[in-house]
Order: structure tokens, then sequence, then C-alpha cells
């Protein structure tokens, strides 16, 4: 497999992964919202992606079983797929408010299926990228991520508010099933030892990770001082529009151009500038990038943000998010070792999703106590924590071992 075809399989894999999570996170927030749910309940909802903190507990399965015919991630890949389409077409007959327990289930059960996608996504994008490829790899993979926002935060809203529910649902499954041909296509290579692992053992590298030195201060010191404050501004973003008054169009139109499409070309810029720069130095440069991301969010939140000024501060916002992100995971995969790619990984992912997710409930929460401007002075304040992590705590892995497919073969 070529240099290209591995950076276009990952894109289009994070890509429809994220399809169906989008729109339960984001893209509902803002119907549940017009339809005056209150923050405190749609905080309860973006709790469903809480499922994505725990996935570690299932990774070493990932590692573990697998089919040798089919391929070891590329099965569970085929297999995730199928059912998150499955998944996405229940949702046609529930009414989000009167069926919202309904609505909660079958969203958990979305969410269990994408973060097992992932789990499968991380531990080949580990074996597929050489560490030379990884900056511009994650940033390829961020931009694909960001486009499946996109695509399910912002384009299905559009299709819901102007033609409904079961039509926009309807979309949204055909565009979570259409990376299938691109799955069916590929042809995995062998990654895996020709004798698996006991299960045992595959179990405890989950706590052999932290065994590696620097792994415990970068899993669970410098992530979250960095992640916190981004995280609790992010969310709040969509509630602010619909209290300043914007229709819905208007926010899927705003989350497309200024989100998704900032986004995409952040992240592949960022991947970029990472393999230049160096780990610390574009950790810091982005942890400032997201302070100032996160204080260009007042006029919206004070209710006096037009159209083009709402527009840039999403497109700072999300650009700032991105970048940081992308360097984010480069390191995550650093510190994964090629026999236990997915374990590894998804401890890290987990935790950043742990952080991300509940700070973003909790900011939402105290939107609702505080008000969005002082919910955004206490991000600011968690920025400028992360951006003195990244400077002074960060401590690069040692040199990883090259992944077997890409050091076999052609680039």
């Amino acid at each position: 497999m070529t240099r290209g075809a591995r950076y276009r399989l990952l894109a289009v894999v994070y890509a429809s992964q994220f399809v169906p999570l989008a729109f339960l996170l984001y893209g509902l927030s803002a119907v549940l919202r017009e339809r005056e749910v209150p923050l405190e309940r749609i905080a309860f909802v973006q709790l469903l992606a809480l499922v994505w903190v725990v996935k570690f507990a299932w990774a070493p399965l990932v590692d573990r079983y697998g089919s040798r015919r089919l391929g070891h991630y590329r099965s569970w890949l085929l297999a995730v797929q199928t059912l998150l389409t499955v998944a996405v077409l229940a949702l046609i007959p529930v009414d989000v408010v009167t069926d919202l327990p309904l609505l909660v289930g079958i969203g958990a059960a979305i969410a269990l299926l994408s973060a097992t996608h992932d789990i499968a996504a991380d531990a080949a994008a580990v074996r597929l990228l050489a560490p030379s490829e990884r900056g511009v790899g994650n940033g390829i993979q961020r931009a694909g991520g960001y486009l499946g926002l996109m695509v399910g935060g912002g384009g299905v809203l559009i299709i819901y508010d102007r033609l409904g529910w079961g039509v926009a649902l309807a979309v949204l499954a055909a565009l979570t099933a259409l990376p299938m041909p691109t799955l069916l296509g590929w042809r995995e290579d062998q990654v895996l030892p020709g004798v698996a692992p006991r299960l045992g053992a595959s179990f405890r590298t989950l706590g052999s990770y932290f065994r590696q030195p620097g792994a415990t201060r970068w899993a669970l010191v410098v992530l979250p001082l960095y992640y916190l404050g981004i995280a609790t501004a992010y969310p709040l973003v969509t509630p602010m529009l619909v209290d300043a008054g914007w229709p819905l169009d208007r926010i899927g139109a705003v989350s497309i151009v200024g989100g998704g499409t900032a986004a995409v070309l952040a992240s592949l810029a960022s991947g970029a500038l990472l393999t230049r720069l160096g780990r610390r130095r574009t950790l810091v440069a982005f942890g400032l990038v997201t302070v100032v991301a996160i204080m260009a969010l007042f006029p919206l939140a004070q209710g006096q943000s037009g159209t083009l000024a709402g527009l840039a501060a999403v497109a700072l916002l999300n650009i700032a998010y991105a970048s940081a992100g992308t360097a984010v995971y480069t390191i995550n995969m650093d510190w994964s070792r090629p026999g236990s790619a997915g374990s590894d990984f998804t401890v890290q992912d987990s935790l950043v999703h742990l952080y991300s997710l509940l700070a973003g409930a909790a900011g939402l929460a105290l939107a609702g106590v505080l008000g969005y401007p002082r919910t955004l002075g206490l991000s600011v304040i968690l920025g400028l924590a992360g951006v003195a992590a990244a400077a002074w705590l960060f401590q690069q892995s040692s040199t990883p071992v090259v992944p077997v497919e890409a050091s076999q073969r052609p680039v």
C-alpha cells in the first residue's frame, strides 16, 4: 500500500465513524434547544459519549481477536460499520422529546459502536504509519474526523430543518454506510504475530502502558491540563447561537463553513507544521491559539455577535481545537507500542475523552447557572494552565519501533 493510499484509507475511516456521533452530540443539541429542552438535560445527552471514556476496557479484545481471512482490524471495521448504519436507521421513528429515554438508549449503542470502530481504526493507524509520517497522518485523520463532524453536526442539521427528522436520519444512515466500498477494497496485511497473546496478557498491557518512563506524566497531568480549557468552551457554541436567535439552517451552515471546513484545513496544516517544529513547541503554540479562540467567543456569549463575527469566532475555535488535537494524537501515537497498538492508544484516547466530555458537560451545566461569559472566563484560565503544562511538563517518548506495514510497503 502506498503512502497516499494509507492516508486516504485513514481519512475515510475516521470520517465515517464520526458522522452519526456528531449528529448526536452537536446537531441534536440544536434540535433539543430549539424545542426548549433545558441546558441541563442537553448536558445529560452529551454524557452519551462517556462510553468512549471506558473503551479501554474492551480494547484488548480488539487487539486479541479478529479474522485472519478478512484482515484483523479490517474485520472489526466492516462489522461495526454495518451495525452503526442499522442503529442510525433505528432512530427514524423516535421523537426527540417524548421518546428521549429511547433516543438515549439507541444513542448509547451508537456511541459504543463508534468507540469500538475507533479502537480498530487507531490500531490500524499505529501499524500503518511510520514515525516520520505521524504528523501528516494524524492531520489527515483529524481532517477526516472533522469532515464527519461537519457533515453529521452541520449538514444533517440543515436537512432536518428543511425536510424533517425522517429524511435527515435516512441521509445520516446513507452517509454512515458510504465508506463500505473502501473497506471492502482494502486488503489488510498480516500485522499480528503468528501466535496471538493470551487474553489475560492482552489485558495486562493496559497497565503496562503506564510503566513506560514519562507516560504517566503525559496521560494524567499534561493531557487534562491541556484539554480542559477548550473542552469547557466548545459545547457552548451551539446553545449560544440558538439563544442569540440564529435559525437552525444558519447554525448548520456556520458549522460547515466556519467550523468543519476551517478544522479540516487546520488539521492538514498543523500536521505538516508539527513535523517541522517538533512536539513541544507545537503543543505550546497551539495551546496559545486555543486561549485566543476562547476569548473570541465573549461577544457571542453576550449576544452581540453578527453573522460574520460569529462565523469568524466559530472558525477560530475549530482551528484551535483541530490543531491542538493533531498535536495530542500524534504524541499519543508515539506512546503506543506496535505490539499493543489498540490498547495503548485507546488508554490515552479514553483519558482525552474523559477530560473533554466531563469538562464539556460541566461547562453546559455551569452556563445554565453562571451564564456564558463567566463560564468562558473559567475556560480561559484553564487554557493558560494547559499552555504552562505543555511548556514545562511535557516529556518526549522514546523513539518508537517502525510499524510493520509502513516499513515493508512502498511510499
